[in-house]
Formats: C-alpha cells, sequence, structure tokens
C-alpha cells in the first residue's frame, strides 16, 4: 500500500489480505490520501473488512456454475411467471436455447398433452400456485413430446411473492419402460386368459375324445369277441364284420386328424401342388360319401359346371375338404333331405385386385347354426353341437383342417347360416394364372387320371400273368392282409417279415414290385431301398413304400416310386401297384410353357405305357423333382422365370438329382446348342420341328438300353 502511496499519491478501493492473530485470512478494502493539516503532512486512511461479502460472491459464482450444468432441469420465473432462469439441461430438454427462453412466458414454447389443451398458462400458474412439490406431466416441446417429474418452489420476500423455481428431472425413457411393462402386463393378462380358456377347451376336448375313441373300441372289441366265441351263421357275421369294418373307419378318420393337425401345425405337412380341375374333386368326395347318404335316403345335387377353370392345389387333400364338408351335411341333414353342392367362379371381394376364384359350395336344409356360433366353427376342438343335436359329434377338428388346407393355397373357408333354414359352407381356391377351362385330359400328374384308363391297365396286367411282387413288413396281420389282396388280382405274392430278408428274396426272385414298409426291427425301409438302389440288379425294381411314417421327400430321393401312408384305403394301393407295375416304373417329366404340345406329347408317350407328369415352367419343374424323381425329364429351353438351361445346371449340381437322364428341346436350332447342350449334361438334344417319332424313338432308346447321346 505504501508504494502506490508514493507511486500515485493515492490508494482508492484497493483489495489487500491480511492474516489475524487467529491464523484466518480476512480480506479488506483500503482508499487512503495524502494531504496537509496546518503544513503538515497527513495520511486519511479509511478500511473496511469486507471478507464476508467476498464469501458470499465466492458462494454465489459457484452455485450459478452448478445451476447449468446440474443434471435436472432448473428454472426461475418472477412473479409474472417470466423466465429470469434457464440452465442447460433446459436447453436440452425442451430444445430452447437460453437466449430464447429468458423474458419469455414458458407457455409461449411448451405445451401440456393433457388435462388443458388451449390453456397452457394458465395450467402452469395453477400448478405454481401450490408452491411445492407438483407432478408428472407430459408436454408437447420443439424437441418433442417428453415426461417430466416437476417440483415446484415459490420465492418470497418479506411476506410477497417473487416468482417460483422449478426442478424438473426428465422421466421419458422411464415412463416408455412403464408403458411397455404395462403392456407386456397386459399381453401377459390376455395370454393367461387365453390358455384358461385353452384349458378348459382341453377338459372338453379331452372328454370328447375319450367318447369318440372309446365308443367305436367298444363296438369293435365286442363284436369280435362275438365272432371269436361263437358260431353265428353267415348273414350274421357279415353284419358284424361290417359293424366292425365302420368302426374301424371311424377310429382311422380321427386318428388322421390327429396326425393331419399335428403335422400341419408342426410344418411337416407333405403338401403337394398340381394343376387342377375341382369337378372331378367334388365328384370323387359324393362318391367317397355316398353310403352315408343313401343310409339317410338323401339326395345328393352336383350340377357339373362345363367351363371351371383350373386352380392349383393338393388333389388329395382338396378331396379331404369337400368330404369333409360333404360327410357334415350329411350328419346335420334329416332323413330324405336334399343336399347341394355347387361350383362357380366368382372375383375375390377380399382382395383388391378383384382376383378369379372357383368358389365351391356346400349346402343343406339341416337346423342351422346361430349367428353367435359362426365364429368358433373354424377354430381347433371348438365344437357348435350342441346348438345342432342335443350333443356334440366328432372332435372338433376337421373343420379347422379344412381352414389349414384351404388358406395354404391362398383361399379361405366360411359358412352362411341362420337357425331353421340350413347352412352353406363355402370355400374358394385361386384361378390357375394363364390357364383355360378344364381340358378333357385333366393334368392330375401321380394318378390315373380317368376310369377307361385303369380298366385299360387291368386288362393289360390280366395279360401279363405271373407278376411277381415282394410285400416286406415286420407285422404278420398287415402282411397276412396285402398277400390276400393282391393274390386276388392275380400276383404271385412273396413275404418278408424284414429288411434281410427282403434283401435276401429281392436278389433271389427279382420281383416285379416291392411293396416296402419303413419301421422294421433290423434294417429300415429307407435303408433298405438305398441298397437295392445301388445294387444293378435290383435298382430298377418299383418300389411302393406303405407305411405309417409320412416321409415322402426322403423316399422319393432316395428312389421310391409311389408312397401309400397307413391305414390305407385298399382300392388306392391296388391302384397304384397296377399302375407300377403296368408302367414298368418308368416316370417321365415333361416340361414345356406350350400346353397344347405337351398334351400331345403326353398322349403318345402314355399309349407307349409311360407314366407322366407335366411342369408347365422350369420352377414348377424343380418342384416335381423334390417330390417325385422321374426316370427321364423332358425339357424345353425356352420358358418363362426358369428356363431350360438353368433346370439343367441345378439338377445337375445337385448329387441327388444329377443322375437323372434330361433330353433337352428347343423350337428354334441355335448354332452351338447341340454342344452346349450335351457339355452342360444333358442326355439328348431334340428339335421341336424335326419329326416326333425320333423324339419318342429317343426315349424308347434311353429308358430300355440306358443309352447316352453323344457330341457330334
Amino acid at each position: 500500500m505504501l508504494e502506490i502511496l508514493q507511486e500515485q499519491g493515492r490508494v482508492d478501493g484497493e483489495e489487500f489480505k491480511f492474516r489475524a492473530k487467529s491464523g484466518e485470512i480476512r480480506t479488506w478494502l483500503f482508499s487512503a490520501e495524502k494531504i496537509n493539516i496546518a503544513k503538515e503532512p497527513c495520511l486519511i486512511v479509511m478500511a473496511i473488512d469486507i471478507s464476508e461479502r467476498k464469501n458470499a460472491e465466492k458462494a454465489l459464482r459457484f452455485s450459478d456454475a452448478a445451476l447449468k450444468s446440474i443434471h435436472e432441469s432448473v428454472i426461475a420465473m418472477d412473479s409474472e411467471f417470466n423466465i429470469t432462469f434457464w440452465n442447460e439441461t433446459s436447453e436440452k430438454l425442451f430444445g430452447v436455447p437460453s437466449s430464447d427462453a429468458i423474458g419469455k412466458s414458458i407457455g409461449d414454447f411448451i405445451e401440456m398433452v393433457e388435462d388443458y389443451p388451449g390453456q397452457n398458462e394458465e395450467r402452469v400458474r395453477l400448478l405454481l400456485e401450490r408452491g411445492h412439490n407438483v407432478e408428472e406431466q407430459q408436454y408437447n416441446t420443439p424437441a418433442g413430446k417428453v415426461w417430466v417429474d416437476v417440483h415446484a418452489q415459490a420465492i418470497e420476500k418479506d411476506g410477497e411473492r417473487q416468482g417460483w423455481v422449478t426442478l424438473s428431472a426428465d422421466i421419458t425413457e422411464r415412463k416408455k419402460m412403464e408403458q411397455q411393462l404395462q403392456k407386456q402386463m397386459e399381453e401377459l393378462q390376455a395370454a393367461n386368459d387365453k390358455l384358461r380358456e385353452l384349458d378348459k377347451m382341453k377338459d372338453s376336448f379331452l372328454s370328447t375324445v375319450s367318447h369318440e375313441l372309446r365308443t367305436p373300441l367298444t363296438s369293435i372289441k365286442s363284436f369280435a369277441e362275438i365272432l371269436l366265441t361263437y358260431d353265428e351263421d353267415k348273414e350274421t357275421q357279415k353284419e358284424f364284420l361290417t359293424i366292425i369294418n365302420d368302426e374301424s373307419d371311424r377310429l382311422t378318420k380321427l386318428i388322421n386328424n390327429f396326425l393331419d393337425l399335428s403335422k400341419i401345425e408342426s410344418g411337416r405337412m407333405q403338401w403337394e401342388t398340381v394343376e387342377l380341375s375341382l369337378a372331378p374333386v367334388i365328384k370323387q368326395a359324393i362318391n367317397i360319401t355316398q353310403t352315408i347318404a343313401k343310409e339317410k335316403d338323401l339326395t345328393v345335387e352336383f350340377p357339373e359346371p362345363s367351363d371351371l377353370p383350373m386352380v392349383s392345389s393338393d388333389n388329395d387333400r382338396t378331396v379331404q375338404v369337400v368330404t369333409n364338408l360333404l360327410s357334415n351335411a350329411i350328419k346335420f341333414t334329416p332323413e330324405n333331405g336334399t343336399i347341394k353342392l355347387a361350383a362357380t367362379v366368382a372375383k375375390d371381394g377380399k382382395s383388391k385386385k378383384g382376383k378369379d376364384m372357383v368358389v365351391v359350395s356346400v349346402t343343406d336344409n339341416g337346423i342351422g347354426i346361430a349367428k353367435k356360433d359362426l365364429g368358433a366353427v373354424f377354430e381347433k376342438f371348438k365344437q357348435v353341437g350342441d346348438t345342432l343335436t342335443d350333443k356334440p359329434m366328432g372332435t372338433g377338428l376337421g373343420l379347422p383342417i379344412c381352414k389349414e388346407i384351404i388358406e395354404h393355397y391362398g383361399g379361405r373357408i366360411w359358412v352362411e347360416s341362420e337357425i331353421g333354414k340350413g347352412s352353406t359352407f363355402l370355400f374358394s381356391l385361386p384361378v390357375l394364372e394363364g390357364a383355360g377351362v378344364t381340358s378333357e385330359e385333366p393334368c392330375i400328374c401321380e394318378d390315373l387320371e380317368t376310369q377307361e384308363e385303369e380298366t385299360e391297365i387291368l386288362e393289360v396286367v390280366k395279360k401279363k400273368e405271373g407278376k411277381k411282387i415282394l410285400v416286406v413288413d415286420d407285422e404278420d396281420n398287415i402282411r397276412r392282409f396285402l398277400s390276400h389282396e393282391l393274390n386276388k388280382k392275380g400276383y404271385l405274392v412273396f413275404e418278408a417279415a424284414s429288411g434281410k430278408e427282403a434283401l435276401e428274396l429281392a436278389r433271389k426272385y427279382h420281383p416285379d414290385l416291392i411293396t416296402l414298409d419303413i419301421q422294421m426291427p433290423d434294417l429300415n425301409g429307407f435303408d433298405v431301398t438305398s441298397v437295392l438302389k445301388n445294387d444293378n440288379q435290383t435298382k430298377d425294381i418299383p418300389i411302393l413304400i406303405v407305411s405309417v411314417i409320412e416321409d415322402k421327400d426322403k423316399a422319393f430321393r432316395l428312389g421310391v416310386n409311389d408312397y401309400v401312408t397307413k391305414p390305407f384305403n385298399c382300392d388306392e394301393l391296388v391302384s397304384k401297384v397296377n399302375h407300377l407295375i403296368t408302367n414298368n416304373s418308368k416316370n417321365i417329366l415333361v416340361v414345356d410353357d406350350d400346353k397344347s404340345l405337351v398334351r400331345s406329347v403326353k398322349y403318345h408317350l402314355q399309349r407307349k405305357g409311360y407314366s407322366i407328369s407335366v411342369a408347365h415352367d422350369g420352377e414348377q419343374a424343380l418342384k416335381r423333382v423334390v417330390h417325385r424323381h422321374p426316370d427321364l425329364i423332358l425339357l424345353d429351353i425356352m420358358m418363362p422365370n426358369v428356363d431350360g438351361y438353368e433346370v439343367l445346371k441345378e439338377l445337375k449340381s445337385n448329387p441327388d438329382t444329377a443322375n437323372i437322364r434330361i433330353v433337352l428341346m428347343t423350337g428354334i436350332d441355335i448354332d452351338g446348342g447341340r454342344v452346349k447342350a450335351l457339355s452342360i449334361g444333358a442326355t439328348d438334344y431334340i428339335t421341336k420341328s424335326d419329326d416326333f417319332n425320333r423324339l419318342y424313338d429317343t426315349v424308347d432308346n434311353i429308358l430300355s438300353n440306358g443309352v447316352s447321346a453323344k457330341a457330334e
């Protein structure tokens, strides 16, 4: 201080720190000036202890910095609700910089989402008037919707309200989690309610199944015991055996429903897709159910349409759908009643594009279904039997299975009914794109296509006496039954009870056909097939799998020619046996987008005794080959989607299909085309403009002698 006085002659408001006797450092503010009093130099000094003020300023600076950087939003407002302080967290939370917030009312840029829309400032005022802890609130802000937990405190001085300070914590993420948790709780509650409902349905279902199983089993056991114990006359024996047979069919249907539902839900159902006309399907279902219809003297009417387009579906599964609907109609139609079936083309009202659909309807004049029950008709395990009869009939699985089948192929199924006025069950399937009306020779590739064809085959079989069949099954009764049925058809039958025995007899007798079970104690059917197909002596013997296991994909990959699932229809099995033996198991896949040409080639090759399947583009051909390996493929080159070269390359690159013989067909003979075809694995290369007799001779040569063409 003295130095300053000497230099400047005065000291004006300088701060100096001194250590007090107590050791505390105090801050003083000094002012001093030299003056002369009576010509004597004097010094006037004014000193003020400002230590407390300095401490307060320091604390205030620290507090301001803390408020600016605190993780909560801190907002100060005066008595008119104008903002006087707006920290950094407020800027981030509400999306408004401090420079835009200071001096404005909070209601200018923050709006409450609920409670008081349009009265924002008044709402804030009411909340702040409480002057203490407020509440959770959601706001619309420039930064978006945010949830905050608001705490407010009034600032008063001398009993007068000076303003407010609010502390708001961002709880947006917490609220989202709470809402998500609430949603999950609601979903869990709904799932729990559903489980309780399913539990009730399970009890009801098990009760019904128990009844459905015990009833036919009781009949079978009772009548079987009578036949085994007493010597009844032939008429009585026939009556009792008929009852046993009918009850066995009833059990078979029940078991098949369980298996179908299980396979559908587990994704193991074997779906086969073919071009299909629904008119023959409906007629087949009518034939299947005609016996039970006659028992009630019912009339079944079906005016067959002459111009019904083709659909794409599974023939057997579609027959199953129509048969089920027709069986239900028969069940609930009173005696001497009428059931009407129809098939028409209509636009799909559920589709924006209005796709053409073939709609099949089955109408009965029974008691009908109540409107409240219509929604439950196609639900699993649910029945509306109490509405229709005194007690439920069946397991409630038939219609849900029909729904799964129809929806798998892009259609839908529904019911229209009214109490006292009967019911109409309907289903629709999409019309096959580019398909015309039903041809005289529909392409149901794997089966006999007309009754006349089957008659021709049976005539041929009769002429070829001595055809040998090896029946392989470890069940004595199954072998006895198959032998009995096949012997009646004029075949010579050998039996094998194991896989090893089957291999020995196959090499010894070289049968014309083998029926083969899969589940056997030593070698299973797949192992037997693999051995037979890799042995030059037995590789050409047709194999028909007859098993409870349904794994067609694996069977066809190994070289099996056809497949029947236990329990089977005897007529179907005999038909497949006749078909395989008559055609010597040689199956040809014809692939061409020219349907007229396909029909012509198919006709000529069938006349020569070959089994023909058809595909109209490359994608369809590849699917056909997966389901059943043909002995030969006649493959067009120029096709939509996937051309012949691509199909050939894909088949030859797959070890499972690499050995299939393929003849490429082309409408235009391109330079170098033959060399290219043979170089990538084609067996031969035919130009369509040539005499088609050359094609048929080539087919005979390849399939009879196994001759492969060589590049010229």
